[in-house]
């Protein structure tokens, strides 16, 4: 399973320009405003950290970002290599105080947590490497600073709490997350495990944890432990952390809730850490499921999702992570295109908005009405029968969002799908924010509580778009519609 989501491999290319025109962005299905890898394909998140008012993040190579939304990618970071030995999914911090050694007063380390994948054995363990540059990176004589225990031990997360004073790495082994501490990044002691839960039979991959600010509370944040369970998805607990020990809401009886539901394209998600002293308010995933990862119709495997800007919204069912489009990506927006309201009824074609190409964003209010029944979308329509259909369906109380007729569906039979997610629309107002570009759809409901992320492969001649209410009348108060640059041209 992870044969393809080693952390860095040697890069074909070296520093490049991100607007530079490179003839592989211009391939099909190719995402053009989402983050992917030139020339091949992506693994999880890695090292996502800011300082100096620079992004860094190390997926494979390395790539850098003023403002998360266009990014120089750039070559393999590690001067020294380790024989036998795969890197897989790890994490960075920088480390203000130089609690290391490895840096100055003056000139603070980067710190690289790496899992280590033994080739022969498939013995993990933890190792680190440091710079401080932040482009060339020396691996550490101590190495590995953690020997896992067997048979999986893998994607250290290292953040600094600064609560309780020291260095946190959470660790996946199997169906249980490990979580240390240390005082110098080099020296680690086993603190809590966290786990089994919900059964226990799931094994966890791409853990972390971080304080997620609380929607419309000042200086209130919780702590949230979150993972991936295993193939897609990522599931998470709020609740509190005392250096020691992660505590859920409502021990020992919590149970995990999901950022998606169900069966997202949406997996290894982390958050940014910024050290330069801001919040941990972003998170990205790869976009994609290892349950046909391997059979996608592109030559680049499939990208990340957009930054999402992280809250907590307290519900009835306690706190829940709402997530929102970095506002970044307004920047890309050309001239907006307003739709008047109207009365919907039967199914009408978008006129007012017609992209050129599948890389638009689109903001869209609903009322419904006591006669609603279902009301939507059609997007990326070609032909008689080629589209994907967002809606609600007001009698089974459900959102949903239908691939089975995006485009090419045939290179898995698990791709085909239709997901669902209970809802009820408060006060019957709907919001729909969307953003389509080439092989995907994200959507944002009523403020992000709900989110789909679906990876679609429509034909670049599929660039209709319908809007539809069966049945009855349903209000559309407002549409407004944007094309949306690509950050790569």
């Amino acid at each position: 399973m992870k044969s393809i989501h080693i952390l860095l491999i040697s890069s074909l290319v070296g520093m490049m320009p991100a607007r530079n025109v490179w003839a592989w962005y211009d391939e099909p299905y190719r995402p053009q405003f989402h983050f992917s890898r030139p020339s091949v394909t992506i693994g999880d998140p890695c090292g996502m950290v800011k300082y100096q008012g620079l992004w860094h993040i190390f997926t494979w190579d390395q790539a850098t970002s003023s403002d998360l939304v266009y990014w120089s990618i750039g070559g393999w970071p590690f001067l020294q290599g380790v024989a036998n030995t795969s890197f897989f999914t790890g994490s960075a911090a920088v480390d203000l105080q130089n609690s290391s050694g490895f840096g100055s007063p003056g000139s603070p380390p980067m710190v690289l947590a790496v899992t280590f994948h033994n080739n022969q054995t498939s013995q993990e363990s933890i190792g680190i490497y440091s710079s401080t540059d932040y482009v060339n990176f020396n691996y550490y004589s101590g190495d590995p600073v953690i020997a896992g225990p067997p048979p999986t031990f893998r994607d250290s997360d290292v953040s600094w709490d600064d609560q309780h004073g020291l260095w946190v790495m959470l660790v996946a082994h199997n169906n249980q997350i490990y979580i240390y501490g240390s005082s110098d990044l080099k020296n680690w002691q086993l603190k809590s495990v966290f786990g089994p839960v919900n059964g226990g039979g799931q094994n966890f991959e791409c853990p972390g944890m971080a304080q997620i600010p609380v929607k419309g509370v000042t200086n209130l944040k919780k702590w949230v432990l979150y993972s991936g369970p295993g193939t897609h998805n990522c599931m998470y607990w709020v609740g509190s952390f005392d250096g020691t020990t992660f505590t859920p809401d409502g021990a020992p009886q919590a149970q995990a809730q999901l950022i998606e539901s169900p069966d997202p394209d949406f997996y290894a998600a982390r958050v940014f850490r910024d050290y330069d002293g801001g919040q941990c308010l972003y998170m990205w995933a790869w976009m994609d499921s290892w349950a046909y990862a391997g059979s996608v119709p592109t030559s680049f495997g499939s990208g990340y999702t957009i930054i999402r800007k992280l809250q907590l919204v307290w519900t009835s069912q306690g706190y829940v992570i709402a997530q929102e489009p970095h506002p970044g990506l307004q920047s890309l927006r050309g001239p907006v295109v307003n739709a008047a309201p109207r009365n919907l009824q039967g199914t009408v074609n978008l006129t007012e908005f017609q992209p050129s190409t599948n890389t638009y964003e689109i903001i869209a209010n609903f009322k419904l009405t006591p006669q609603s029944q279902k009301v939507g979308f059609n997007l990326c329509v070609g032909g008689t029968t080629n589209k994907v259909v967002l809606g609600y369906d007001v009698g089974a109380g459900n959102l949903f969002l239908d691939r089975t007729a995006s485009g090419n569906v045939s290179f898995s039979s698990s791709f085909p799908s239709v997901r669902t997610v209970s809802y009820s629309p408060p006060n019957g107002l709907l919001k729909f924010h969307i953003f389509v570009d080439q092989d995907s759809i994200e959507v944002f409901i009523n403020g992000g509580e709900i989110v789909f992320t679906d990876l679609i492969y429509p034909a670049s001649t599929s660039l209709g778009i319908q809007l539809f209410s069966d049945n009855a009348v349903t209000v559309l108060q407002s549409l407004n519609a944007w094309m949306l640059k690509s950050v790569w041209h």
